[in-house]
């Protein structure tokens, strides 16, 4: 579980170990959270400008071509409960 921008969000966040190029003009906090590869998927209960909630994925540094990659479920499962 991460806590950004005041709200919980449900994520899995994973590092490769290698170091990522340093962001230019990017402060202290975010220089040090992207210091290294990572990629995350989550699902953020928002209610800011959004009002709802919203499913999420980036990598950082961006993969060429993941901006415009297809996204597909293949699968779908929900409860009545």
């Amino acid at each position: 579980m991460h806590f950004f921008w005041g709200s919980f969000d449900f994520a899995v966040t994973r590092f490769s170990g290698r170091r990522a190029p340093e962001r230019a003009g990017a402060d202290i906090i975010t220089r040090e959270a992207y210091s290294h590869e990572v990629i995350s998927v989550g699902f953020l209960a928002w209610r800011g400008e959004m009002n709802g909630a919203a499913f999420y994925a980036y990598a950082a540094p961006e993969p060429a071509g993941l901006a415009i990659a297809p996204c597909v479920l293949k699968k779908l499962f929900t409860a009545s409960r």
